[in-house]
């Protein structure tokens, strides 16, 4: 009789992994009518990590001239996009001029310093803009934002903007209030809010992020009298999970007898 025990080793499967949106840097600046001209801003804002996107917000009071005819980053204004760069382009006037918000996106930007500039034409002959970007990781490449959405009054502190999104989501808000000495949004961060001291007015601006789980509203907040306000926002999407290999060994094993 002969007994024994075989051993065979098997290799399973790979498991599922995701990342999440993470905000790399942020940077702002301003420009009012007095600042020098041809009148710009420009800033430096951080980018790493994978599956980049920059999205720039903007603020503006443009009474007498300043539309922003221009974004550039790193000098280059190829793949920048005005949401959501068709004939549909995000931008929201309240009062004529007197509250705007604009948004910008750049996927894939360079890891790194990136400068951003913002150009005004014409320049400012009353009033000014607010301006700041976010450099985000872990974004869809091919479909990095959802449907955006804005809003837009003539009244007193607060307002708000919501817009469709679904948990793992990442929503950015930009705002614009004509006469705000302070401002802040109920988002998770606020990556700017300040007021600048124009010639009339103190007009605020900002830019928010928070994380979404549905349906999301970002509410922002100022203290000043009832005049024009601006908001909107959009959902950015995460970048799939990718896969991460683990090979592991199950060692199945059968027991044999031999007689004669």
């Amino acid at each position: 009789t002969v007994t024994g025990v075989q051993t065979c080793a098997l290799p399973i499967s790979t498991i599922s992994g995701s990342g999440a949106i993470a905000v790399e840097g942020s940077n702002s600046g301003d420009v009012l009518q007095s600042s020098p001209t041809p009148h710009t801003i420009n800033f430096d804002v951080t980018c790493a990590g994978s599956n980049r996107l920059l999205l720039v917000g903007i603020s503006n009071w443009p009474e007498a001239g300043g539309a922003p005819s221009g974004v550039t980053v790193n000098g280059s204004g190829t793949g920048i996009d005005r949401l959501d760069g068709s004939s549909n382009d995000m931008f929201v006037n309240q009062g004529g001029n007197d509250a705007e918000v604009y948004i910008y996106k750049k996927v894939a930007p360079d890891t790194g310093t990136n400068t951003v500039e913002i150009s005004y034409s014409p320049n400012f002959t009353d009033s000014g803009s607010i301006a700041g970007a976010i450099c985000l990781s872990g974004v869809d490449q091919t479909s990095p934002l959802g449907t955006w959405s804005t809003n837009q009054g003539n009244s007193a502190s607060p307002g708000a903007v919501t817009v469709s999104s679904v948990s793992g989501d990442m929503v950015f808000s930009v705002a614009a209030m004509e006469k705000a000495t302070v401002l802040s949004s109920d988002g998770d961060t606020d990556h700017w809010n300040y007021s600048i001291t124009t010639d009339n007015d103190t007009p605020g601006g900002g830019g928010s992020t928070t994380a979404a789980t549905g349906s999301t509203t970002v509410t922002w907040t100022w203290t000043g009298v009832a005049d024009h306000w601006a908001m909107g926002a959009v959902p950015i999407k995460p970048a799939a999970g990718g896969l991460r290999s683990e090979e592991h060994t199950s060692e199945l094993q059968s027991q044999f007898r031999i007689s004669y």
